[in-house]
């Protein structure tokens, strides 16, 4: 059965933290499922299902290429809903990306020309996926090292314009926003602003590193409590979404990650 994430701070799921969570019972109202991770038999499926009887979880998804131009790999596809069906998340995610070429899987969440090629492009794609799914998909913004030349939008109108015709939700990486604009020594501010965040259904807060002159999306380190300050400001804003640490590499114990969840829980309880 669906339940509802009611707003609340969640925890990326990884498989290093599965068995001390099954047996600990903690307190993380609920979890976000990397999809792919799923998609081969094994043990860690009966792991999940005895998790989902207790808490609720969201689909995010890494090879949807939902900004690419290969055909949607079908094999993918139906046992991607096969899981939806079983574990039944509150919702499925993705990147505004592209990740695959000529059927070649990279390991890179590449950005989309903003043109209007590619917004025609990208709309019948996520238009496909939320029928073949039957809902509405959340979308997010990605990292990006690049800016292409002669882009017809920005990245906000972009995204106006594929929830203008999609009527898709987003999933507003905050950590991936502040990277992009210290990257080009602007004010992210200026993003914020004018995201459309009344379209937001959940939020990504993770830590990155900062290698020769550069941040980089690391999602190896607590996060930064410059993030979690934007978080704040966005929910006096009228933000209502859950939220979740996403943490990848260099990964603490589960306690030392929970602990950090209920910090960041604590730092905006007084404003939800």
């Amino acid at each position: 059965m669906k339940q509802s994430l009611n707003h609340k701070v969640g925890l990326g799921l990884r498989f290093t933290h599965f068995d001390s969570i099954l047996n600990n019972k903690p307190q993380t109202p609920w979890f976000e499922v990397i999809t792919d991770d799923f998609l081969n038999e094994g043990p860690h499926h009966k792991k999940l299902l005895k998790l989902r009887q207790s808490t609720p979880i969201a689909f995010h998804s890494i090879g949807l290429n939902i900004g690419g131009v290969d055909p949607f790999n079908k094999d993918y596809l139906a046992k991607f809903k096969q899981l939806y069906k079983v574990y039944e998340p509150a919702w499925i995610s993705d990147h505004l990306c592209w990740s695959a070429h000529n059927g070649n899987y990279h390991h890179d969440l590449l950005p989309i020309p903003k043109t209007m090629e590619a917004l025609n492009s990208t709309c019948a794609r996520i238009q496909y996926l939320q029928d073949y799914f039957g809902l509405n998909l959340a979308i997010e913004n990605i990292t990006s090292y690049i800016d292409y030349k002669n882009e017809t939008f920005t990245e906000i109108e972009f995204l106006k314009a594929i929830i203008k015709r999609t009527g898709c939700k987003l999933l507003l990486d905050i950590s991936n926003v502040i990277i992009n604009y210290k990257n080009r020594g602007q004010d992210p501010e200026d993003y914020f602003s004018e995201f459309p965040i009344s379209e937001v259904i959940q939020v990504h807060l993770s830590g990155g590193t900062f290698d020769e002159n550069t941040f980089i999306d690391s999602h190896s380190e607590s996060v930064n409590i410059f993030d979690i300050e934007i978080l704040k400001k966005l929910i006096t804003k009228g933000l209502k979404a859950s939220y979740m640490i996403e943490r990848d590499a260099n990964l603490p114990s589960f306690a030392t990650l929970e602990n950090e969840r209920q910090q960041i829980t604590e730092a905006i309880s007084d404003i939800l």
